[in-house]
């Protein structure tokens, strides 16, 4: 189905444009022609303000010092589109919008309907098109236009989820190298030991060997202890024999002395002989004192060190205490045979050693946690690299099925022609692409304007007749003081039809 076109339009005031009424009686090609600054783009501009209203009126919409400006637009299905621009007292611009079809008013989203009209974005400027292609933005812009007016090209979605999946999968792929750097930087200590060494709990072990061991040295002190003890039971006991051989001795000694004497007093005439042996006597006697003192001392030292009370009875008592002693020495050297020692020496190595240890025990395991992270961000990354595959699989499944133009295509980045990325095309293949662009896009309104004419004579014939199949108006503005070379000639703010 044709699109509706429009047959005529009204000027008043608007941009360079004073007054002028034009009639377009079907016409499919139309070359607006005129010297520079007479009001040619004026009278584009005041189509495009009137369908769009104020997404496409120009910086200043009023003429020179007026204060209304009027563009009443008729269409082929009966409709007028009436606008207004009035500036009131505080110089700002009132608008206003009057839509009628066949006779009646349209009141019910009069804007709306004018959009739907208008593509939303408006005609399609194939000099602006072009333009487009001279950066990679206005390139993917070409392509959003285009898909835009393709059925079933439901690209949005895909191209957010697209630039979303990029960006995710850009950040782990740096997130990937800085982990193969980080991990061929790191030691991998394949020979680690698998677990660290807990310092305190050495620390502890070594606390409570140490107290353990101390007791091997307090079995040896009891031994000697004993022993001691009984050493000093025995001699005391020895002294204790000693003392009483010389008491008997004494006592041995002390009768005839008594005898002696009584016979000295008797016996003068043998003084002589007696304290002969009176003299010997005595020094017998003295040697025994000496060796009664003697063993007395050492008696009382060995009772002493056998923690004995050196008293009368005590040589009665010494056989029971020294069973005793002879029992604890061998109760002593007993429980020292028996006894084990813990190994401390190696304890203690281990927490000399325990730095080194915990270091490569947590230099393995920062290694392979490391690694593990990589290979997580790897398969992330291949994943959003597969769901990508998936994103261009579903485009190209959709572009299979789509009713493209002719020698249109898309590309990664844009709009091909001919399998062509559009900026290497040729000039005329880019002005065909951006000419069947703007077919699409007027498919309801019926209008194309080119503001950027390098056609030929038989480029603009072709041109014509693809408009006339379309059921399209196309109006080129054209640089030129003859008005035979126009269907429509502006000069000095009027425009008129070229009889």
């Amino acid at each position: 189905m044709k699109p509706a076109t429009i047959t005529g339009i009204r000027i008043q005031d608007f941009m360079r444009i004073s007054n002028c009424e034009i009639s377009f009686d079907g016409q499919s090609l139309v070359v607006l022609g005129g010297a520079n600054k007479q009001g040619k783009t004026s009278f584009t501009r005041a189509l495009e303000a009137g369908l769009a209203g104020k997404a496409a009126e120009p910086p200043k919409v009023l003429r020179g010092d007026a204060s209304k400006g009027r563009v009443t637009i008729f269409t082929s299905d009966d409709m007028v589109v009436d606008r207004t621009w009035t500036l009131d007292r505080g110089g700002q611009i009132k608008r206003k919008l009057i839509v009628t079809q066949r006779g009646e008013r349209v009141t019910h989203k009069v804007e709306t309907l004018l959009q739907s009209l208008w593509a939303a974005a408006g005609a399609v400027d194939p000099a602006a098109f072009l333009k487009l292609s001279e950066t990679p933005a206005g390139r993917r812009e070409q392509g959003t236009i285009l898909r835009k007016l393709i059925p079933g090209l439901t690209w949005e979605e895909l191209d957010r989820e697209k630039e979303q999946v990029t960006a995710e999968r850009r950040d782990l792929n740096k997130g990937v190298q800085d982990l193969e750097g980080l991990l061929s930087d790191l030691p991998s200590y394949d020979d680690a030991p698998a677990e660290r060494r807990r310092i305190p709990e050495l620390t502890a072990k070594l606390s409570r060997q140490q107290q353990h061991n101390a007791q091997e040295r307090e079995l040896a002190e009891a031994v000697e202890t004993a022993e001691d003890k009984l050493e000093a039971i025995e001699t005391c006991q020895e002294q204790l024999e000693a003392i009483a051989t010389a008491s008997a001795k004494i006592r041995a000694e002390d009768a005839p002395i008594g005898r002696l004497q009584q016979q000295i007093a008797d016996l003068e005439h043998q003084l002589t002989q007696l304290r002969s042996r009176l003299a010997e006597a005595e020094r017998s006697k003295a040697q025994a004192v000496a060796a009664l003192n003697q063993a007395q001392r050492m008696a009382f030292q060995a009772a002493q060190t056998a923690g004995l009370a050196y008293t009368d009875g005590l040589d009665s008592e010494l056989p029971s205490h020294k069973e005793k002693a002879e029992q604890a020495v061998t109760w002593a050297k007993a429980a020292a045979r028996a006894f084990e020692r813990e190994d401390e020496e190696t304890t203690l190595a281990e927490i000399d050693g325990a730095e080194e240890h915990n270091r490569q025990v947590d230099g393995r395991a920062k290694y392979l946690d490391t690694r593990e992270k990589l290979e997580e961000q790897r398969e992330a990354a291949a994943q959003l690299t597969r769901r990508l595959r998936e994103i261009q699989a579903e485009k190209d499944e959709q572009l299979a099925e789509a009713d493209l133009p002719v020698r249109l295509g898309f590309d990664e980045w844009g709009i091909t022609i001919d399998g062509l990325s559009i900026e290497n095309a040729s000039h005329a293949q880019q002005f065909e692409a951006a000419i069947e662009v703007a077919f699409l896009q007027a498919a309801h309104i019926g209008l194309v304007i080119v503001r950027e004419d390098r056609l030929d004579k038989a480029a603009m014939a072709k041109l014509e007749c693809r408009a006339a199949e379309r059921g399209i108006m196309v109006i080129i503005e054209r640089v030129t003081e003859n008005p035979k070379e126009c269907t429509i000639f502006v000069e000095d703010g009027t425009a008129e039809v070229v009889s």
